[in-house]
């Protein structure tokens, strides 16, 4: 890949600079109308107002400095990290200008970003990869953590390269549920697909008999997932999913009417017949290596049985 197959810097600068006003502007009214000086007033819709001003963040960083983040994930695919801000004394040294040379390269922007474009399924990403990335980012500060919040992630993060866990990254066992996240993650997700078949128009019955037929779910067995998930993510997540089930399908019935064309085409990625073969056949390799580990949870989960 050359740099001229390389697209992700912005040439505009006005566009860029507006979007950036913008967004600075949001950002300063979200922060306004929170204060907690004015009283109770400013408690309401604070929740939203803060993931808000997070997403706002986001974006802003992806607008301004999104080079860097890609730098960072090409730099962690050759399994190092951003060089530190070293004394002048060591920045002279013959170790750090051979780190030097083989950081500083446009290649680490190009190949960070084309990984990006490359995958959307997060079970695409290489975990050493993703936890790399993630070290890189967060010890530059590059994150809103307070400073001591992000050295506990950085020093955890590092642990896990030499096989060690701390703390912040132990599995949680006092709220140890009989179903693992992943697995009711995956009941909801095939649960999602059925909710989306039936706001196509199809009938529920049509929809039962087709996931039967196909991968053996019967309604017995989807309605006892149903419970499991309310009890294990929540009943306002289940919610959330089925109402984002149904969204999605009236955007695939009604493109003209929401984003053109690209509406169908995530409706497709989302729900579509391949999306639901994927994620029955997670639900598929969870029960395999259930059965191959019929002591998990007396091994990781409930240490003091």
């Amino acid at each position: 890949m050359t740099i001229t197959e390389y697209n992700h810097r912005l040439k505009d600068k006005k566009y860029i600079r507006r979007r950036a006003l913008s967004m600075f502007k949001s950002l300063e009214h979200l922060r306004d109308i929170t204060e907690p000086e004015r009283g109770e007033k400013s408690c309401e819709g604070k929740d939203f107002a803060a993931r808000e001003a997070l997403s706002l963040i986001g974006r802003f960083s992806e607008l301004m400095g999104g080079w860097a983040c890609d730098h960072a994930i090409g730099i962690a695919m050759e399994g190092q990290e951003l060089l530190s801000a070293y004394t002048h004394t060591t920045r002279q040294s013959k170790t750090y200008n051979s780190a030097r040379d083989l950081a500083e390269k446009h290649i680490h922007e190009i190949t960070g970003r084309a990984l990006s474009n490359r995958f959307h399924n997060p079970a695409d990403y290489d975990p050493v990869i993703v936890r790399q990335t993630l070290l890189n980012i967060v010890e530059s500060r590059s994150s809103i953590l307070p400073e001591g919040m992000a050295l506990v992630v950085v020093q955890a993060l590092r642990a896990l390269t030499y096989g060690e866990i701390m703390p912040v990254f132990m599995p949680e066992t006092r709220k140890y549920a009989k179903k693992r996240w992943r697995e009711l993650n995956a009941q909801l997700k095939v649960l999602e697909h059925i909710e989306f078949r039936i706001n196509l128009g199809q009938t529920r019955i049509s929809v039962m008999k087709m996931t039967d037929d196909l991968y053996g779910l019967q309604q017995n067995t989807l309605e006892g997932w149903k419970k499991n998930v309310k009890k294990g993510l929540g009943d306002l997540h289940y919610e959330a999913r089925m109402q984002f089930a149904k969204e999605m399908a009236f955007s695939a019935l009604n493109p003209l009417t929401t984003s053109g064309t690209t509406s169908f085409e995530a409706a497709e990625d989302e729900y579509g017949e391949s999306a639901l073969k994927r994620d029955v056949s997670v639900l598929h390799e969870l029960g395999a290596q259930k059965k191959r580990s019929p002591s998990t949870r007396k091994a990781t989960n409930d240490p003091q049985k």
